[in-house]
C-alpha cells in the first residue's frame, strides 16, 4: 500500500508539471499577443489603452498563478482545506495592505503590483506546503518561471 501511495505522489506531481508548463506556454502566447497587438485590443473597447501596462503588470503574477494554481486542488484532494482556508484569508490581508501601501506609494499601477506580489507569495507558500504535507516537489517549475517574469518586468519598464 505504501508503494502504492508513493507511486500515485508521483503520478500526481507530474500530472501537475506537465498542466503547469502548458499553464507557461498559454502565457506566453497571451503575452506575444498582447505586446504585438494590446494597443490595438485595448483601443477596440474605447480610451483603455492605458491600461495595457496594468494588464502586463498583471501577468507578473498570472504566470505564478497558471504555474502553481493547481496546488490548490492537490491540497484540498489531499484533505488540506482548512489549510486553503487559512491561506485565503492571509493572502486576502497581504493583498489589502500591500494595495494600501502600494496605492499611497505609486498610484492606481499599486494595485496591480501588489495582485501580482501576493500571486507570487501564494506560489511560495502552496509549493512549500505541497513539498511539507504530500512531499510533492515542485521548485524545479521557479527554473522556468524566474526567466519569464524578468523579461516582463524588463518590457514593462521599457514600455511604459
Amino acid at each position: 500500500i505504501h508503494n502504492k501511495k508513493e507511486n500515485n505522489i508521483i503520478d500526481i506531481e507530474n500530472e501537475h508539471k506537465k498542466i503547469s508548463y502548458f499553464g507557461i506556454l498559454y502565457w506566453i502566447v497571451v503575452f506575444i499577443i498582447f505586446a504585438l497587438f494590446g494597443n490595438i485590443i485595448f483601443s477596440s473597447f474605447g480610451s483603455y489603452t492605458q491600461s495595457l501596462e496594468i494588464f502586463f503588470i498583471f501577468m507578473l503574477g498570472r504566470i505564478f498563478d497558471l504555474t502553481f494554481g493547481l496546488s490548490a486542488s492537490v491540497l484540498n484532494t489531499y484533505g488540506y482545506s482548512k489549510i486553503l482556508l487559512q491561506n485565503t484569508v492571509l493572502l486576502l490581508c497581504i493583498n489589502f495592505i500591500l494595495n494600501y501601501l502600494f496605492i499611497k506609494t505609486i498610484g492606481f499601477t499599486g494595485v496591480a503590483y501588489a495582485t501580482a506580489l501576493v500571486f507570487v507569495i501564494q506560489a511560495i507558500l502552496r509549493s512549500y506546503q505541497l513539498n511539507k504535507f504530500i512531499k510533492i516537489n515542485l521548485y524545479r517549475l521557479y527554473i522556468a518561471v524566474i526567466p519569464i517574469v524578468t523579461f516582463n518586468l524588463y518590457y514593462v519598464n521599457r514600455t511604459f
